[in-house]
């Protein structure tokens, strides 16, 4: 069993655990299928096997290669240290946004958000479709919209924000082309919460 299939969750398409890692370059192996869809690096982030990628909130950003995202996917990832208004993880392209801007609060889907308030410096925050989960609990959920991204998912900015950095450390992301339920996504982030 790994972490990623908790609570009988299919689908994972990009998995990374930089916490724990034997090194940087061993951290962008796409755990769920190694040689396909690793991270790779825009500006490589400081790497420590305690903490996990450490993002300066100017330059530093990894791809996962991971396209072809729509709003019937899920996402989770552990995060800690966060400070400002960068998004941690997500995807532009003509106005469509998937991801969270940590503290600044701002939660995006398709072309739509919303202002949830400021997020922890740390937790895990995940979405199923269009419902939203912090620490394995309910965070809301959007409206539905339909859409289909064919751009590449970034760690550590949005792909098309290139000003709006995250500043602060990932220990874990995960990726899937599925639809998660609830009960998946607790048991995901218990599994998340203990590496």
């Amino acid at each position: 069993a790994t972490w990623w299939t908790a609570g009988g969750a299919t689908g994972a398409v990009a998995v990374y655990q930089p916490k724990g890692a034997a090194s940087l370059a061993a951290s962008y192996t796409n755990l769920a299928n190694p040689g396909t869809n690793n991270a790779a690096p825009g500006t490589a982030p400081t790497f420590n096997a305690a903490t996990g990628w450490t993002f300066d909130g100017a330059t530093q950003y990894l791809s996962s290669g991971v396209t072809g995202n729509t709003d019937a996917w899920s996402y989770l990832f552990r995060y800690s240290g966060a400070t400002g208004a960068g998004f941690a993880f997500g995807s532009l392209e003509a106005n469509r946004l998937w991801g969270p801007r940590v503290t600044f609060g701002r939660i995006y889907f398709g072309n739509i958000f919303v202002d949830r308030g400021t997020l922890p410096a740390a937790g895990i925050y995940g979405q199923a479709g269009v419902n939203r989960y912090l620490d394995g609990a309910s965070d809301g959920a959007f409206s539905s919209y339909s859409f289909t991204g064919t751009t590449a998912l970034e760690i550590g900015r949005a792909t098309g924000i290139a000003t709006i950095y995250f500043n602060g450390s990932i220990q874990a992301v995960a990726i899937y082309n599925t639809t998660l339920t609830a009960p998946m996504v607790a048991a995901i982030s218990t599994a998340m919460a203990a590496l």
